[in-house]
């Protein structure tokens, strides 16, 4: 990292953790009626907006707390931000009211990214200050009759007695060879002084304001970011899913998808989420809002309940976790067809004498992965629990999966798939299950004890996703194990105690909005989720 990007990611990070508290007692939230301020300074260029509910934040954690968990710095390392840290009203932020984060071109190459801050201000003067500590030998930058801006490096910024903006650039590749910035052998290639300005003069755009835009415009989008949700988000549906595999996987999985990507990102679907920190909970909602086209095709998925029998058909133990995924095959093939990819499938299936209709009229569309807590036998060295993980889906055509699976060699006694991972199956009532071995994998129907299902809702019924994690139950199991595989994983237990249970749902579809929602549930009901968490980490 080169000391000219150093500046504006420092300042990056101050702004944020500047803006994520300061004391309690300033509780209040955004305007009910939709009509938030800031939404006029909204780029409408900009394609993910970030808000932070900081009086509601505020209400929950100490400022003093925060503090605490800011890591120590290396002696070498300037502490000046830091100082600003401890008290934010020295930089002039108004931390008693909310504020925003936006993102343009944050995935394009062939243009210019730009990344801005809204805040309020208590002391313009005490702002320009800050900026001017942040970022050395900022320029200022006079708009007569207007206002003023100020610049430096790739940092720019506007403000007025109410409003701060700051604005930081991530330059083209066309803009880095132009300037000679490519190819250039020297640790610290120089930054143009155009960039600043474009930086200084996006900020001041924003100050004034875009009457008309999107952002003050869309009922979806102001009635979203007007509850009383501790954080909300705005954005293009799975771009955050996909920076994160390129980040840390460093590949494309959608290379080499053609149309089906295309059709896919074309969609123009956009994601709207809310954080919220909450009595004995966390609850993270998405809300995908499709086009009538893309919410008629997801819906499809949505025609078949969960299938409650595969999971009381589990033999006798303490349910540790779950993943359920039911839907209608045929929506598989409805999505291929909509983004012409059906004919690239099959002719990658022809080999195998297979084909996509083949594949999807064999399964019905219920697919079950449950870990349980099962006591040891006699044989097994104990009587201590040992996990057990069953793997179930129901079949449409029995004789036509026989097929499929000889094609794949996956139940082959002596190379097959199974065999190689060591594991066992049992095929019986139009149901196939994998376990540890045939014997554990055939106690699938053998069993005459169902086991009471009672505690599935109906939101884990109705979304063809969902995943359910006891963590008080695995908590117990984890303290029973014996032996060193135990005393490691005890290691987990002061965290995990902190917990009950986790339920991902996800693929219910009601009008052009499709919802996901991850609950986790404290063990402490009584207490704000926030300040556990905080207690977590020392």
């Amino acid at each position: 990292m080169t000391p000219t990007t150093k500046k504006p990611l420092s300042l990056f990070l101050v702004l944020a953790l500047v803006f994520f508290g300061q004391a309690a007692a300033y509780a209040q939230s955004a305007p009910a009626n939709g009509d938030n301020p800031l939404f006029r300074h909204l780029p409408p260029d900009a394609s993910d907006i970030y808000q932070i509910n900081l009086p509601a934040i505020n209400a929950k954690v100490s400022w003093e707390q925060l503090m605490a968990k800011v890591p120590a710095q290396k002696e070498d390392q300037k502490q000046e931000w830091l100082e600003f840290l401890k008290d934010p009203a020295s930089a002039g932020i108004d931390i008693h009211q909310d504020m925003f984060i936006t993102m343009a071109n944050k995935d394009s190459q062939d243009s210019s990214g730009y990344t801005t801050f809204l805040v309020h201000l208590s002391d313009s003067a005490k702002f320009v200050s800050f900026l001017r500590t942040q970022v050395k030998g900022l320029r200022i930058f006079n708009y007569p009759g207007k206002g003023r801006g100020a610049g430096k490096d790739l940092t720019g910024a506007a403000w007025n007695k109410d409003l701060g903006i700051v604005t930081i650039v991530r330059p083209s590749i066309h803009e880095l060879m132009v300037k000679g910035q490519r190819g250039v052998n020297t640790k610290t290639p120089p930054v143009s002084p155009a960039i600043a300005v474009l930086a200084a003069k996006k900020s001041f755009s924003a100050l004034h304001g875009f009457d008309g835009s999107f952002y003050t415009t869309d009922p979806i989008f102001k009635a979203g970011f007007s509850d009383d949700a501790d954080f909300h988000g705005w954005a293009a549906q799975g771009s955050g899913m996909a920076m994160l595999m390129k980040t840390f996987l460093k590949k494309d999985l959608t290379a080499g998808m053609g149309n089906f990507t295309k059709a896919m990102g074309n969609s123009g679907t956009r994601t709207l989420t809310t954080l919220r920190f909450e009595a004995g909970r966390i609850v993270f909602q998405s809300r995908v809002i499709m086009t009538p086209d893309a919410a008629s095709l997801t819906a499809k998925f949505n025609g078949r309940p969960l299938n409650t029998d595969l999971l009381a058909r589990i033999p006798k133990g303490d349910l540790l976790g779950m993943v359920n995924f039911h839907f209608d095959p045929a929506a598989i093939g409805a999505i291929l067809d909509k983004a012409m990819f059906r004919s690239k499938l099959d002719s990658t299936l022809a080999p195998m004498e297979l084909s996509t209709d083949k594949i999807l009229h064999t399964f019905k569309g219920d697919f079950l992965v449950a870990a349980i807590g099962m006591a040891r036998s006699a044989d097994g060295g104990g009587k201590e629990p040992v996990p057990a993980i069953f793997f179930a889906t129901t079949l449409d055509n029995t004789d036509q999966f026989r097929k499929l699976a000889d094609k794949l060699k996956l139940l082959d006694d002596s190379v097959g798939m199974l065999k190689k991972m060591k594991a066992g199956y049992a095929l019986q009532d139009n149901i196939f299950v994998v376990s540890k071995d045939n014997q554990l994998a055939g106690s699938f129907f053998t069993n005459t004890e169902r086991r009471n299902t009672d505690f599935v809702t109906e939101r884990l019924k109705d979304n063809p996703f969902s995943l359910y994690i006891d963590i008080k139950t695995l908590t117990s199991f984890i303290e029973s194990i014996k032996g060193e595989a135990g005393e490691k994983n005890k290691k987990m237990l002061p965290f995990l105690q902190a917990f009950d249970k986790i339920i991902f749902t996800a693929g219910k579809v009601q009008g052009n909005e499709m919802e996901s929602r991850i609950e986790v549930k404290m063990s402490d009901a009584s207490e704000n989720s926030l300040r556990t968490l905080f207690k977590l980490f020392p």
